[in-house]
């Protein structure tokens, strides 16, 4: 993969976190709704591409986290468990 394609991925990946981030903090939604959860997902797992093309290992390892938690909000609900 060219540095090119990884930057373009990884400032996508930001992207997509950004907007989870001001969607939750401004925009009204619940960091548990399906589509911050997606966008939690998909951009962290595009910054775990793009730190692992450039050898950056620590922010790989928060990022590879914050896509666990993603995907632990992504799972179905019992109705007794609060959302």
């Amino acid at each position: 993969m060219s540095d090119l394609v990884a930057t373009v991925l990884g400032s996508l990946g930001a992207a997509g976190l950004l907007w989870a981030f001001y969607a939750t903090s401004h925009g009204g939604r619940h960091q548990a709704e399906p589509v911050v959860a997606w966008a939690n997902l998909l951009g962290s797992s595009l910054l775990v591409v793009n730190t692992a093309h450039f050898h950056a290992w620590p922010p790989l390892v928060v990022n590879a986290v914050w896509a666990v938690i993603a995907v632990w909000n992504l799972r179905p609900r019992t109705a007794i468990e609060p959302k």
